[in-house]
């Protein structure tokens, strides 16, 4: 006597071939407007050069609107077209962490950020005893 399988084992056995992943999470894309000043900049997403400015590039991403792939860090970078310019990026961690951003504006004219040197941050403290407040004065 056979016995009919039930719905239940059916579904069961579905859910662990298949894996959670495409029942739970699934990747839709997300559109993103890229623009520059000035405009004609070349844009890579993840080392991949994807257009120059202005540009609506899709980002495929959760339901949720994160990034979804495993990279640890998103990288969008916007490229010089001309004389003093300097490259822009902006980087965003993944996976499902943070959100993909609907719009990004990069301004080229902006130059990098001189890191301190050791020279920039010599400070030197002379503290005297009687400078100092003792508790309840």
């Amino acid at each position: 006597m056979k016995k009919p399988i039930s719905l239940l084992t059916v579904c069961v056995l579905g859910f662990a071939l298949l894996g959670c992943k495409s029942w739970f999470y699934h990747e839709v894309p997300h559109e993103v407007f890229i623009e520059s000043d000035p405009p004609g900049s070349p844009i890579e997403i993840n080392d991949e050069y994807v257009g120059k400015t202005p540009i609506t590039v899709k980002i495929m991403g959760g339901h949720n609107g994160a990034f979804s792939d495993s990279r640890e860090t998103h990288t969008i970078r916007a490229n010089p077209v001309g004389g003093n310019q300097f490259v822009q990026t902006k980087q965003f961690s993944g996976p499902r962490q943070d959100l993909i951003p609907k719009h990004l504006y990069f301004n080229l004219r902006i130059g990098p950020v001189a890191p301190a040197t050791k020279s920039d941050v010599n400070v030197k403290m002379d503290i005297k005893k009687e400078d100092v407040k003792k508790d309840g004065d």
